[in-house]
């Protein structure tokens, strides 16, 4: 269902996203320099349902579902909001006569005389603190189109079917465990959802109103944010265990727990560490084949490479000599040793020079290949463990508990 985007200021609603931009959602421009509310008289106010409604009667957007982060916020918007009529007069009888009759089929509703005035006029709330009966009622009322707002916890997002044509989000923050945070880009996106009513309505309201401490600018990244990556839940138990041993052989569990979520989201964790590892191994395994001309082995290259860094420890020490003689005059024992290294250097020099990597084109490509060789192996090994620890974690961890 496509949804439109609106953004309630407290005087009135407006588009959350500028028109005619096709796919890309633009924040209204009018939004985009809102600050938060500073002055502690108008951050104390709280909202009041009474100043949107109007508006989305007059956009034909009822009914709606308001969702409200706590029982008692649900409850107080109930009791502010019945006292407006949003049913006409047959509505409120059908209601009366509906009500009657739930209560000769279920003798736990026990509801006050303020709530059922509320119901008749179209106004309700549910949430984890009524009674089953009374939450049951208010579903069936919803769905017959009788209830016209309800005020709700974030719970309604999921799994019970009460379709409508707008949603509400009072607060883009909630309070925690761990004090207040905003919603994540999963929990807006399911409250959002609720609106449309598939086969009635073509486009679903989604109202986000302003709270002293959010911008519009938060609410459109918030809107226009990806949804949360699912992470799975799934973890094996001893009960798991018993469960799965008492119906199924040992194989036939090692296939239902590699078909679960969690294998499913594991081993897609596995696939860019198993791209990786292919692209080094790949690596390795040229640079330790490499197609030399010389037909040289890894360890006849670096025999080369080795003649070569001695060229420069022998050129090292006959400058060193050549210091020490003339600092300290030209000492026989310096002079023979000063011989012995100009005959060791001329030699090497003449072994690489006359070797087939001296005039080999592919000499520096084989070289910088084969300095990587030792740092390939080390990133293999790590990638290879960091695989096999996250492959088949699931069964890993039943086979232990079984």
């Amino acid at each position: 269902m496509p949804l439109h985007f609106h953004y309630f200021t407290g005087r009135g609603v407006v588009p959350l996203f500028e028109t005619g931009q096709g796919n890309k959602k633009r924040l209204n421009h009018k939004l985009k320099n809102e600050q938060v509310i500073k002055d502690p008289k108008r951050r104390n106010q709280r909202f009041s349902p009474l100043r949107l409604i109007d508006d989305m009667v007059d956009r034909d957007m009822l009914p709606a579902i308001f969702f409200t982060f706590s029982r008692k916020g649900c409850d107080s918007g109930m009791r502010e909001l019945g006292t407006v009529s949003l049913n006409s007069y047959t509505e409120r009888e059908e209601v009366k006569r509906f009500i009657g009759h739930f209560r000769t089929l279920s003798t736990s509703l026990e509801i006050s005389e303020e709530t059922e005035t509320c119901f008749i006029n179209g106004v309700a709330s549910h949430h984890a603190g009524l009674l089953p009966a009374t939450k049951l009622l208010v579903e069936q009322l919803f769905q017959r189109n009788l209830l016209k707002v309800v005020f709700a916890t974030e719970t309604l997002a999921a799994g019970i079917n009460m379709p409508a044509r707008s949603t509400v989000i009072t607060s883009i923050s909630k309070r925690t465990n761990e004090g207040h945070r905003l919603l994540r880009p999963s929990e807006f996106l399911q409250m959002s959802g609720r609106a449309g009513r598939r086969g009635m309505d073509t486009v679903g309201h989604v109202v986000v109103v302003r709270t002293p401490f959010n911008t519009g600018s938060e609410v459109g990244k918030l809107a226009s944010a990806k949804a949360d990556p699912l992470n799975s839940q799934f973890t094996p138990t001893y009960a798991m265990v018993l469960n799965l041993m008492e119906r199924h052989t040992l194989s036939d569990a090692e296939f239902l727990i590699n078909k679960s979520f969690g294998a499913f989201t594991s081993e897609r964790r596995t696939n860019p560490m198993s791209e990786e590892l292919k692209d080094r191994q790949e690596t390795l395994d040229y640079a330790q084949n490499f197609p030399c001309e010389a037909q040289y082995t890894l360890e006849d290259f670096h025999g080369q490479l080795k003649l070569r860094e001695e060229i420069s420890r022998l050129n090292r020490q006959k400058s060193t000599i050549k210091k020490q003689v003339k600092k300290f005059g030209e000492a026989p024992e310096l002079l023979e040793e000063l011989k012995q290294t100009e005959a060791r250097l001329f030699d090497v020099i003449n072994q690489v020079e006359e070797a087939p990597c001296a005039t080999c084109d592919q000499f520096k490509t084989h070289r910088r290949l084969s300095e990587r060789v030792e740092r390939l192996k080390k990133q293999v090994n790590r990638l290879e463990g960091e695989v096999e620890a996250e492959r088949n974690v699931y069964w890993r961890q039943f086979q232990n508990l079984y």
